[in-house]
């Protein structure tokens, strides 16, 4: 289980980027736009202060007084002195703890202690990947010789990563040079001002907190084909992860015959894409057997939003196109989901939308393949409107409930105080729903329900269950499924102890269901968040009437902690 699983080494994922089309400019939140300024006010102040802004003697410097246990050097208590005691990362370590950045952690005297504190919070950019570097990112340098490749580096060593020279702090991008204008430490024996260019700048790190994510919810899949993007039958899981910086990728981790997944693959990167991805989902939205991505994009710009997709090739993804925007849709949408609401073979995009009061209503984009492609959705056409439902639905997914061959709706509702509830809505022929039923009700059932998703778990029919993940805090947690009435009449039976370890942990990120180990039986995947960067994919594999069989797909100790959702 993973709280109690030793943690061994891994290789970690090392990203070589390509240059893309850039589709949406992003400004910097409030909050990291103030936490650079806070870095470069202070780069600047130790710049102009005459009183400690030297060496006195060899390497005996009052930065590293402030951030090293070295041995003491003079009166003043400064530390350092000697060739050993090189300090410009001491200098940018101290500015940024000067600046305001919460977490230091990995930071040390060698400057390439910078780029790994990058790499495993997805905040390093390697020379060359398109980012266009910001005040008070850090800059590493290899003055000479064959310059490191740090694409790479979650496959060097700390010996190679020494061909790092020296670390900086970014004051300003130079757009004519492409180059960087920097406060350093340990330059001509001072802190020093300096411009800088390429090949010498290898990359930018910056700093945890400068670029802050915005809230996804990870979408539960409805159509058949959940997540096979390879199309050979078995379901895959993607991972869509935010680098910060306007930098995102899906990533895609094969379904092997029996149950396996092979390790992560980068199916798509796109270095300027924006931060402002909402909801991610997948379906088969053209019928060719293999299912595409769609991310509903919510712009800076108030009110404007649009639907993008990524159709599948089979080992990678197409450059997303725009399939609907709106200038005056509004900031409500509360979740995205995707199915096949009209049975016609291509999933449909579906997205709940909480006006405000009490107002609740359900849209629906239906795939059509209007799109010169023969890929596009209609305009999202209202299926179920209701002024009086209320706010508060916690997770929504699509499914089909009673085996017509059409995706309907489920909605968890939380009314507070522990009392939840399961509300479907059946579609009908045409793409449009029925009025919705409540189908289970939990007055004291409490509040700790993490997850819901869609799925087979019980009859091995053609009608599918739903799966609600309970974690009831100090390591507790519990798999339920409520089944799917096998008379198609689309209730469901009261939830079902499945699964239930004591000790597992309270870090699962996201839980979805694949068909890999079973043609009968779906997987339960759950992806773990360690603390710090690392990560885990762990199955649960199906047996009879139960969950019991719990392995471990994938460990990563070095992937980072911004997975925004898994597919």
């Amino acid at each position: 289980m993973p709280r109690r699983t030793i943690r061994k080494a891994a290789v970690a994922i090392s990203v070589m980027l390509a240059a893309q089309v850039c589709l949406v400019g992003v400004a910097a939140s409030p909050a990291s736009a103030a936490l650079r300024d806070d870095i470069v006010t202070t780069a600047k102040r130790e710049l102009n202060d005459s009183s400690r802004n030297y060496e006195d003697g060899n390497n005996c410097t009052y930065y590293s007084g402030q951030v090293t246990g070295w041995p003491v050097c003079n009166s003043r208590g400064w530390r350092g002195g000697g060739d050993d005691y090189q300090w410009c990362a001491n200098f940018a370590k101290f500015v940024w703890q000067d600046g305001g950045v919460d977490d230091l952690a990995g930071l040390n005297a060698w400057a390439f202690s910078f780029a790994k504190y990058g790499n495993a919070r997805g905040t390093l950019h390697p020379v060359g990947d398109g980012y266009r570097p910001k005040p008070g990112d850090a800059v590493v340098f290899d003055w000479e010789g064959t310059r490191i490749n740090l694409n790479n580096i979650g496959n060097m060593s700390d010996t190679a990563l020494r061909d790092i020279d020296h670390v900086g702090i970014v004051v300003s991008y130079n757009a004519s040079t492409g180059g960087v204008n920097t406060i350093e430490g340990n330059t001509d024996d001072a802190v020093k001002a300096r411009s800088r260019t390429t090949p010498d700048i290898r990359g930018y790190i910056a700093p945890a907190g400068a670029e802050e994510p915005v809230e996804y919810r990870p979408s539960t899949d409805s159509s058949r084909l959940r997540a096979d993007f390879t199309g050979d039958g078995l379901d895959d899981v993607g991972l869509f992860y935010d680098y910060g910086g306007g930098r995102v990728a899906l990533w895609v981790m094969r379904g092997v015959a029996g149950g396996g997944l092979t390790p992560p693959v980068r199916w798509w990167e796109d270095v300027d894409w924006g931060s402002n991805t909402r909801y991610v989902s997948t379906g088969d939205f053209n019928a060719d057997g293999k299912a595409d991505v769609a991310m509903f994009y919510q712009y800076p710009t108030p009110g404007r939003v649009a639907l993008w997709t990524l159709t599948s090739l089979g080992d990678r993804f197409e450059a997303p196109k725009s399939r609907w925007d709106d200038t005056d849709w509004g900031n409500n949408t509360s979740f995205m989901t995707t199915g096949d609401y009209n049975g016609d073979g291509r999933a449909d995009i579906g997205v709940l939308y909480d006006y405000p009061g009490s107002r609740t209503a359900f849209w629906t984009l239906t795939a059509d393949g209007s799109d010169a492609d023969g890929r596009g959705f209609g305009a999202p056409v209202v299926r179920w409107n209701d002024t009086d439902f209320g706010s508060n639905t916690k997770f929504a997914g699509s499914g089909d409930f009673n085996g017509d061959g059409r995706s309907d709706l489920a909605l968890f509702y939380d009314y507070g105080d522990r009392h939840v509830a399961v509300w479907t809505l059946t579609s009908t022929a045409g793409g449009g729903f029925a009025t919705p039923v409540r189908r289970w009700d939990g007055p004291v059932w409490g509040g700790g329900t993490q997850f819901m998703t869609v799925g087979k778990f019980v009859n091995g029919d053609n009608k599918a269950d739903i799966g609600l993940f309970y974690d009831y805090g100090d390591g507790h947690v519990r798999l339920f499924t409520l089944a799917a009435d096998t008379a198609g009449s689309g209730a469901f039976g009261p939830p079902v102890g499945r699964w239930d370890d004591v000790d597992f942990g309270g870090n699962t990120a996201f839980m979805t269901a694949t068909q890999i180990s079973s043609t009968s039986y779906d997987d339960i995947q759950l992806f773990y968040q360690y603390d710090g960067p690392h990560v885990a994919v762990w199955t649960i594999t199906p047996g009879a009437g139960a969950y019991n069989t719990v392995t471990r797909r994938w460990d990563d100790i070095d992937w980072g902690g911004r997975t925004r959702t898994m597919l």
